[in-house]
């Protein structure tokens, strides 16, 4: 049997995904995801617990044009694998069949990443992974019609359309021109696919795929000689911040486009799947209590009101406390408001034996109806919000 597991184990795929973070998020636990600092080059600090795309062969210092891609071609560089992968802090593959709506764009919006989610969408699950990229070649995003997305043009006909529909906001459309052309120099066949798949009106995007090795580091000599070859044709002098983000959108078009031609080629097991996109990748806050023995813990549930209703009943509570005791307070609040965080601390400062926190109820609302469904406000579900709290007065 030992053996038997020996065998299995020296077989299972070398599968590297990188998971690119330019933020402190929270991430799944598993042995398939690589979590790489994007931008480490320029990055005002290194991030803990990942890898950093600046190390080796790289283009890092680029990651301002070229977003994600600087992951992507740091593990073509530097990493060796059966399998190679990319993904988002925020946006992930979704290997689970889970009964969830999907938004236009063939997306599952979720609220938060939490231990709820990860475990609804399989996120931590490597066998349940690892068993469908083994079957495939190529697993990637959905396909989109792209006549139902919108754009600042209005909803187009055609994925080419549809681009062009977001010049001068996304993209300039003489860039995309001229990536096209210099496409069909440098691999005239997936140029011609690319024609072919910009003027239809199925849409995929967002980098986000694990293709096989052979495959992948195939897409990577085309995508970078191209994007290379364009840097020496654009000038970026006078473009703004999201223009500049150029090499990033050409690349998402190129990886599209050689997928559109790798699955038109029937030669291999290409398979779409729907992709989450997280709202909140931060961890969802649970304070833990103030400590002391005449500490007295205070909820203060405003998620139903607007937040300048607080100001009386806070200041109310303020004139009643008692210098013997701590009160450790934590208001719930309908919109996240820094002025009136700051005015309200300010109107706790006054008292040492007072402290107040805030959490952001429509956050608080969102994770546990996902995880609960329907909750009838904050208060019942106080076990949830606050579990390290074994009692507290709530105003």
């Amino acid at each position: 049997m030992h053996q038997n597991q020996e065998n299995q184990k020296n077989t299972m795929k070398n599968i590297q995904i990188a998971v690119a973070c330019h933020k402190p998020s929270v991430l799944p636990t598993n042995a398939l995801l690589m979590p790489v600092q994007v931008g480490s080059a320029i990055a005002a600090r290194r991030m803990e617990g990942m890898r950093y795309d600046d190390e080796g062969e790289n283009i890092s210092a680029k990651n301002p044009q070229y977003c994600e891609l600087t992951a992507q071609y740091w593990i073509w560089k530097n990493v060796e694998a059966d399998y190679y992968g990319l993904c988002h802090y925020r946006r992930f593959l979704c290997f689970r069949d889970v009964d969830a709506p999907r938004n236009l764009r063939g997306q599952i919006e979720s609220a938060a990443i939490t231990p709820f989610t990860l475990a609804r969408f399989g996120l931590e699950d490597e066998a349940e992974m690892r068993a469908v990229i083994e079957e495939n070649d190529i697993v990637c995003g959905p396909l989109q019609d792209v006549v139902k997305l919108y754009t600042p043009r209005g909803n187009q006909p055609t994925a080419l359309r549809h681009w062009t529909a977001h010049d001068r906001a996304l993209i300039m459309t003489e860039d995309l021109e001229r990536m096209l052309a210099i496409l069909e120099e440098v691999s005239p066949e997936v140029g011609a696919a690319a024609r072919e798949y910009l003027n239809g009106k199925q849409f995929l995007g967002f980098n986000c795929f694990v293709m096989r090795a052979e495959l992948f580091r195939q897409m990577c000599a085309m995508e970078f000689a191209v994007l290379e070859k364009l840097e020496k044709e654009v000038d970026l002098t006078h473009y703004n911040q999201q223009l500049t983000r150029i090499y990033g959108f050409m690349g998402e078009i190129i990886c599209s486009s050689y997928i559109y031609w790798i699955e038109k080629s029937g030669k291999y097991r290409v398979r779409h799947l729907p992709l989450v996109y997280f709202n909140y990748t931060d961890p969802v806050p649970s304070p833990a209590p103030v400590a002391g023995e005449k500490t007295i813990p205070v909820f203060f549930d405003f998620s139903q009101e607007e937040s300048f209703l607080l100001a009386a009943p806070l200041r109310s509570f303020l004139e009643h406390t008692e210098p013997g005791y701590r009160y450790d307070l934590i208001v719930a609040l309908r919109r996240q408001e820094a002025y009136a965080q700051s005015a309200f601390t300010e109107l706790c400062a006054p008292y040492e034996n007072v402290s107040i926190r805030f959490l952001d109820a429509g956050l608080l609302e969102s994770v546990l109806t996902e995880a609960h469904g329907a909750v009838p406000g904050l208060l019942p579900c106080l076990p949830w919000i606050l579990p390290e709290y074994r009692r507290m007065l709530v105003y």
